[in-house]
């Protein structure tokens, strides 16, 4: 879903419908929960990317809290 999210509102096209705010709220939202999903399943290395992601999209403090513990549980080893 957030492949096509990007491409729609990155894409050559750049439709003006959808307002680009939504569509990086949307995103971060996206990327926050793959990442949640990736921690609980000790993929660390997966889930730091896609926090990185989210917090390229959308900045919030539970996007910050949860990186901040992907980054410790990941420097600690599984």
């Amino acid at each position: 879903e957030a492949g096509v999210i990007e491409r729609f509102v990155d894409g050559p096209g750049k439709n003006a419908t959808l307002p680009a705010g939504l569509a990086k709220r949307r995103l971060g939202r996206l990327y926050y929960s793959s990442a949640r999903q990736y921690a609980k399943e000790r993929e660390f290395a997966k889930a730091r990317d896609s926090i990185k992601k989210s917090l390229a999209h959308k900045l919030s403090f539970k996007t910050i809290a949860l990186a901040m513990w992907i980054i410790i549980r990941g420097m600690l080893g599984k």
